[in-house]
């Protein structure tokens, strides 16, 4: 992921939002042992949960780059017609 969303430099500030709502709620909802257990893989390397929420809210370069997959498969979705929405789909993971 780290050089697949280079071309997305901005996410607009209200999609930002969104996210970060969204992956606080998701994580927030799952048990702690879960939100603190290895399960997202970025690049070879594994984070938990909180790790990831971290870095978003750090906006880290992880965090940004995580942030700018999440909006370019919003917008692969809104391309292909969906109406499904990134931050209702990681709401309804846990």
């Amino acid at each position: 992921m780290r050089n697949a969303f280079k071309t997305i430099s901005e996410i607009p500030n209200p999609e930002k939002s969104e996210y970060k709502r969204a992956l606080r709620q998701w994580v927030a909802s799952l048990p702690r042992s879960q939100a603190s257990a290895t399960s997202v893989f970025v690049s070879a390397a594994g984070f938990s949960p909180l790790q990831v929420l971290e870095e978003v809210e750090n906006e880290t370069d992880l965090g940004k780059e995580f942030l700018a997959g999440l909006y370019a498969l919003s917008l692969r979705l809104k391309a292909a017609n969906k109406s499904t929405s990134i931050a209702d789909l990681i709401r309804q993971s846990s």
